[in-house]
């Protein structure tokens, strides 16, 4: 009896050859440096519109990094979900 073998997925054979290689031009000016982002830009980055954090002082969020914070009723500590 013989062997039937089935290929899955994506079979390719051997790869060919290259041509040549065209002449690399010359290497264009560096642009300038951007921003530098700071603490409240890299807090807001981390920390997304729907985002949720909890404190115990019940200090709203935005004051110290910026953004527009709701406060949500909670049990325990303050919760405050990022608005804007």
């Amino acid at each position: 009896m013989a062997t039937k073998r089935i290929l899955l997925g994506n079979v390719k054979g051997p790869k060919g050859d290259e041509g040549p290689r065209g002449i690399q031009g010359e290497k264009g000016e560096t642009g300038e440096t951007g921003p530098v982002p700071g603490p409240t830009d890299l807090y807001k980055g981390a920390h997304p519109v729907g985002d949720l954090i909890a404190n115990t002082t019940g200090t709203d969020p935005g004051t110290l990094y910026g953004g527009t914070w709701a406060r949500l009723p909670s049990a325990a500590a303050h919760v405050w979900r990022r608005t804007q």
